[in-house]
């Protein structure tokens, strides 16, 4: 999707063309420096030169859709400090998330590059761009005038922001374009799983998505599944709304919690309560979970103190919890630790009023349940 300009060989001088034209259109509209001076190929490369004898480093990337340029952005860092010069997409391609793609690939590709701070200028009247930095968490710092408009100046402190949330950030940016283009007939709702709700992720993350459709949509083999975008793996499922309907009970249970814990990227309108209602954990549920965990427990071995060897709810609570040791099965015993480990895990979670993350992240999100727990 994007592809890097660089100082034209004869060959690619039609490259330069394209941003030449694409400079003088972002003038006109208003969102770029209204310059007196022409924007030609020769001012262009002046420009650039005198970036680079002033000790920054420039960088000029096109922005290609379906292989076709459909604009273009830039931007200068040195010392640590990067400064978003300009960033122009074709009107037909504008309202598609495009931007906030783009803006999310560069705070990644600037952290990479260990840059600690980012600025950016915006017209006050260009709102498009001002939500396009709220999005992105940048804070307004300082605002000036050119002439009788007013220029707003945003900062981005990216040291603040660890490597895998900006990660989770870019994911969530590519779900939101993925979103805005796609058909979305028999569509009722997407979210956002995976890294995007956890707002962490790696080179190691897939991007999860929970697509819930009707009956009436027809592209269920096409879209469930593996997908690939750039370098980026999409692992979609595809969700009958029909079997949402049912009893939480009856739902599995590794699904009920992903929704439980994703956020919602597209919903249509009225269907938001429903989606509210599937992520909600019944009462009644819950109460059946924990007693199932509980009674597990009870039959590894591991009851509270005032239950061993009476008679409660209908069961004998009097295994011991070192029973593998006697029976000089130590290997076992260890194992047995382990799982019931997991069990109280679990428990934490219900009693939490959530459903336990998977295995691979039970013990890390355990972290964020309350101390102080309410029965």
């Amino acid at each position: 999707m994007i592809n890097r300009i660089t100082l034209p060989t004869i060959k690619e001088r039609r490259k330069l063309r394209f941003l030449v034209s694409w400079i003088r259109k972002g003038r006109n509209e208003g969102w770029f420096c209204q310059d007196c001076r022409p924007v030609t190929i020769n001012s262009y490369k002046n420009y650039v030169k005198s970036l680079k004898q002033s000790g920054w480093k420039y960088e000029c990337k096109e922005i290609y859709i379906k292989k076709k340029p459909v604009g273009y952005f830039d931007f200068k860092y040195k010392n640590n400090k990067a400064e978003v010069l300009g960033l122009y997409l074709d009107k037909r391609f504008k309202g598609r998330s495009i931007g906030l793609y783009i803006l999310s690939w560069l705070l990644k590709y600037l952290k990479d590059l260990k840059i600690k701070k980012v600025v950016l200028d915006i017209y006050s009247h260009n709102l498009v761009s001002i939500k396009l930095c709220s999005k992105a968490d940048f804070n307004l710092v300082d605002s000036k005038l050119e002439g009788h408009r007013k220029i707003l100046v945003y900062e981005l402190n990216l040291e603040a922001i660890s490597e895998n949330v900006i990660f989770a950030r870019f994911h969530k940016a590519i779900a939101e374009y993925i979103t805005k283009n796609l058909d979305l007939k028999g569509i009722k709702a997407i979210l956002g799983a995976g890294s995007i709700a956890r707002n962490f992720a790696d080179f190691y993350s897939d991007i999860d998505l929970i697509f819930i459709v009707n009956n009436s949509f027809k592209n269920l083999k096409q879209l469930s599944g593996e997908h690939q975008l750039n370098e980026f793996n999409i692992d979609i499922t595809v969700v009958s709304d029909t079997y949402l309907k049912q009893p939480i009970s009856n739902l599995d249970s590794s699904l009920a919690q992903v929704i439980q814990e994703s956020i919602v990227l597209y919903c249509q309108k009225g269907f938001k309560r429903f989606i509210k209602r599937i992520q909600k954990l019944p009462k009644i549920e819950r109460r059946r979970k924990l007693i199932s965990l509980i009674f597990e427990l009870g039959w590894l071995g591991f009851v509270p103190k005032s239950w061993r060897g009476k008679y409660k709810y209908g069961y004998k609570w009097y295994l011991p919890h070192d029973l593998p040791l006697s029976r000089n099965f130590p290997l076992q015993g260890d194992y047995i630790i382990n799982y019931a480990l997991d069990l109280i895990f679990q428990i934490l979670f219900y009693l939490n009023w959530k459903h336990p993350s998977s295995p691979k992240w039970r013990l890390v999100n355990s972290f964020s349940l309350s101390i102080l727990l309410e029965i």
